[in-house]
């Protein structure tokens, strides 16, 4: 796959993801954001959004560690 395909391959993913996630579809968000995690591990924006949404289900645990992972993704684009 070319990476322009790639490119909006995982835009497509992040937005359908985004779209679960404000329209309260909590797992199905999840699901999406996990999958599309394996194609970008890098991304701090997913890992925000899994850390947000794990906040809400009440499973703290994998948002601290999602919300910790966004945080030295995001202070190494400095």
């Amino acid at each position: 796959m070319s990476n322009i395909g790639e490119t909006s391959q995982l835009l497509n993913s992040h937005n359908k993801a985004f779209n679960f996630f404000i329209g309260g579809e909590t797992d199905k968000a999840i699901e999406t954001y996990l999958k599309t995690l394996k194609s970008k591990p890098d991304s701090a924006e997913i890992h925000h959004y899994l850390g947000v949404l794990y906040f809400k289900i009440g499973n703290g645990a994998q948002a601290i560690y999602h919300f910790k992972k966004a945080e030295l993704l995001y202070q190494n684009r400095k």
